[in-house]
């Protein structure tokens, strides 16, 4: 039976709290560390954008120092792809749902 994450998103940290730069957690449980999956490139989310939930992946871009060029822009780092193709940055307090 899958497990189902919910929450805003929050930088990574190691254990004692120290946020690992350009890395994303779900915030669950912020009184506790190892209630925070991390978001690795590839899983598969939903964010929740203008009040709907979009499904898509989260990606990650590791040529040309961490971005992606599309005919919309330039991305840098971790990023949402919806499956129509429509890509978002990711930021702290973006609502994300995960199933794992």
């Amino acid at each position: 039976m899958p497990i189902t994450f919910e929450g805003p998103l929050g930088p990574q940290t190691t254990e004692d709290g120290h946020i690992i730069g350009g890395r994303y957690s779900i915030i669950v449980d912020s009184n506790s560390v190892f209630a925070r999956p991390d978001l690795h490139s590839d899983f598969a989310v939903s964010v929740r954008l203008a009040g709907q939930w979009i499904d898509g992946h989260i990606r990650h871009n590791t040529e040309g120092r961490y971005a992606i060029e599309t005919p919309k822009g330039v991305y840098h780092g971790y990023y949402f792809e919806a499956l129509d193709g429509s890509v978002c940055g990711l930021c702290v307090g973006m609502w994300v749902r995960l199933e794992i």
